[in-house]
């Protein structure tokens, strides 16, 4: 069985850990993309943010358009 399988979920969305939820659950809570962005940055540690700050953006797009959850978020 290769990696790939071993390590998808769900949700289809590669990587979905604890940065991913929280950016959801902010969302979901009415935060637009930016202010959600913004939250995590100040909740999440900065040796946390260094291995997920560059893609923080790229994060907020793959959660707001996946199929999954676009009912949630018109």
């Amino acid at each position: 069985m290769g990696t790939n399988q071993q390590n998808a979920n769900a949700l289809g969305i590669e990587p979905f850990d604890d940065v991913d939820l929280a950016i959801f659950e902010h969302i979901l809570d009415g935060k637009s993309p930016t202010e959600a962005t913004e939250t995590i940055r100040r909740e999440y540690p900065a040796k946390k943010l260094d291995q997920v700050e560059g893609d923080l953006s790229e994060r907020v797009l793959k959660i707001t358009s996946a199929v999954v959850f676009r009912p949630l978020f018109r």
